[in-house]
């Protein structure tokens, strides 16, 4: 434990984290998403909640879980949900309204 008069011992302690240098030898976490063939679209963060909002895309929800596990998940509790567009929700409603939804599906 370091006391006040040892200014010197934290000091050198956190000389890395003063250099700038150091935060560019940091992998980004944009970097490691590519490293797992994922693409970050957002990223929101809500002070009040406490609530991190990562928007992902991926070929596979499992790549995104493989990912998350070993970055943001590492420290926090990690959801991960299945989104479309309100867009799409309205075009596929339209679509079951007009009867053709379940049609173009079943074949």
């Amino acid at each position: 434990m370091c006391m006040q008069n040892d200014n010197n011992i934290i000091q050198k302690g956190m000389s890395n984290f003063n250099d700038p240098k150091f935060y560019h030898s940091i992998p980004t976490i944009h970097e490691e998403a590519e490293k797992h063939n994922v693409k970050i679209l957002h990223q929101f963060h809500s002070a009040l909640e406490h609530t991190f909002l990562w928007i992902l895309q991926a070929d596979n929800p499992h790549t995104i879980e493989y990912f998350m596990s070993r970055t943001a998940g590492v420290f926090n509790t990690l959801k991960i949900l299945p989104l479309i567009t309100f867009q799409t929700v309205i075009e596929l409603c339209q679509k079951i309204e007009e009867g053709s939804f379940f049609s173009e599906n079943a074949t």
